[in-house]
């Protein structure tokens, strides 16, 4: 609708164009209609996000009043996973199954750009269609690590790759993202690697993390990874990753 036809509609116009608002803890944005009258549109579901809506911007935002990061593919399935953990799968499969989907649904609506989604939605896809029968944590680990590499790969790099080795990610890692490292700093490391070396990173990532789930701490995770790599458990993609082909 063109705005300058506004003013024929009998409509009354409910905000000024451009405006943006909270009706209780969504956010909604002003602008025309198909009958030319500018209305408020609703955007994103805050409480979904563990979030509040701010009047003053109308936008999502953390209960201390900061704006959270935007999400990148890596981080959406626990965004949705974190506000499902109220509800265990195991008592209630269905509850959980409907409130994850509503939460992947808010999440996807909080990405830095919509290529996140596109690579999120395609890792999803492998990994449901591969690793569906998948019984155990174990099962489902070794799936994606044989089935889904490359899959995982564009999500945590961004399907942005260069000429560095499989070596040089970890060092970058530890250099420039001490833990908690976010994702997009280590996602600044994956991306100056070639998309073998970060495919490599990953399969030797995940034989040792398949390596160690026992581990319940962060603690317990590193004592056991870095031992168990080198073993024969993981020597392939440890030879791989630090070896003459890294």
């Amino acid at each position: 609708v063109d705005p300058s036809d506004a003013g024929t509609t009998t409509c009354t116009d409910a905000c000024i164009q451009g405006q943006n608002g909270c009706d209780g803890n969504m956010t909604w944005t002003c602008d025309y209609n198909a009958e030319g009258c500018l209305t408020q549109f609703q955007g994103d579901n805050c409480a979904a996000l563990g979030q509040v809506c701010d009047p003053a911007t109308g936008t999502c935002k953390s209960p201390d009043g900061t704006t959270p990061d935007k999400l990148l593919c890596p981080d959406i399935l626990g965004c949705a996973l974190d506000q499902c953990d109220h509800i265990d799968p195991a008592v209630d499969e269905a509850g959980f199954s409907a409130c994850a989907q509503s939460a992947l649904t808010a999440c996807m609506q909080q990405v830095e750009t919509q290529t996140e989604v596109t690579l999120f939605q395609t890792w999803l896809t492998c990994v449901q269609t591969a690793c569906a029968t998948a019984a155990t944590d174990a099962d489902f680990l070794e799936c994606q690590r044989t089935q889904c590499l490359t899959q995982t790969s564009d999500c945590y790099s961004g399907g942005v790759y260069g000429a560095g080795q499989c070596g040089d990610i970890d060092g970058c890692a530890q250099a420039s993202c001490p833990p908690p490292a976010s994702t997009k700093c280590l996602r600044s490391c994956l991306s100056q690697a070639t998309q073998d070396a970060v495919s490599a990173y990953f399969d030797l990532s995940m034989c040792g993390q398949g390596a160690c789930l026992d581990a319940t701490t962060q603690q317990e995770l590193d004592a056991c990874f870095q031992p168990s790599v080198p073993t024969p458990v993981c020597s392939e993609q440890y030879t791989t990753c630090l070896g003459d082909t890294g």
